[in-house]
């Protein structure tokens, strides 16, 4: 690998950087937090939605997981994790295990059971769909709770 430095001395071999987001540790150092489109503000925190769903998915029992940030007819915004269980599995004891790996501390986060988590032909979480189907869970659960 041939590496050549920057202007700026940062050793580089064709990084493309279109529509990601990276954080600054100093003047020669930065971390590539993943797409625009990937990242949750999580009260001013930027996290990454994939890394969320890849811890999630390090448990065997969970068929698939997509996370997803959805903002109710209120205007409150709840960082929501989608879970696809295998088939004739409860996912009521995943769930906590789930919200734990995901090591978000004490933001709140709710989980939906979804039957698919919607993704593109090459295997990234289509986000804006995922957050219809999420709203879309989650209004229907207030209705069959009322």
């Amino acid at each position: 690998m041939n590496h050549e430095f920057t202007a700026g001395g940062i050793p580089c071999d064709s990084v493309s950087a279109q529509d990601a987001l990276a954080v600054m540790h100093n003047p020669m150092q930065f971390e590539l937090l993943g797409r625009v489109d990937d990242i949750l503000n999580i009260g001013g925190i930027k996290v990454s939605a994939g890394r969320l769903e890849d811890r999630v998915m390090e448990d065997a029992r969970i068929a698939d997981a997509g996370v997803a940030y959805v903002v109710d007819d209120r205007g409150r915004g709840a960082v929501v994790l989608a879970l696809v269980p295998p088939e004739g599995i409860d996912i009521g004891p995943l769930t906590q295990e789930a919200v734990k790996r995901m090591a978000l501390g004490a933001t709140p986060v709710q989980v939906v059971a979804v039957p698919a988590i919607p993704r593109t032909e090459t295997g990234k979480v289509r986000r804006n769909a995922l957050s219809d189907t999420v709203h879309q869970s989650l209004k229907a659960s207030v209705t069959t709770n009322a």
